[in-house]
């Protein structure tokens, strides 16, 4: 399956409540990750190995499970699929 080589990201993101008022710096970088990482399909479902994601993202392994569920809120979409 190939994979769109960009990925648009609505200005307005920054303006919905969840981003502006319950995220963090990091929530948000992490987000932004999550939506438009190489390995994101359309409908935004794919495989990806945690330690993957914590080199693409400069975390260590130990504190990338943290940064998935410090707001389950902010993730809700996501939290349930990364395990």
């Amino acid at each position: 399956m190939k994979m769109a080589k960009y990925r648009m990201v609505r200005t307005d993101f920054w303006k919905n409540p969840v981003v502006s008022e319950e995220m963090t710096p990091e929530d948000k970088y992490f987000y932004l990750y999550l939506l438009t990482n190489p390995h994101t399909t359309q409908i935004g479902i794919y495989k990806i190995a945690k330690k993957q994601m914590a080199f693409n993202l400069g975390y260590s392994r130990i504190r990338l499970p943290g940064t998935i569920h410090t707001n389950p809120n902010c993730y809700r979409n996501f939290s349930n699929k990364i395990k």
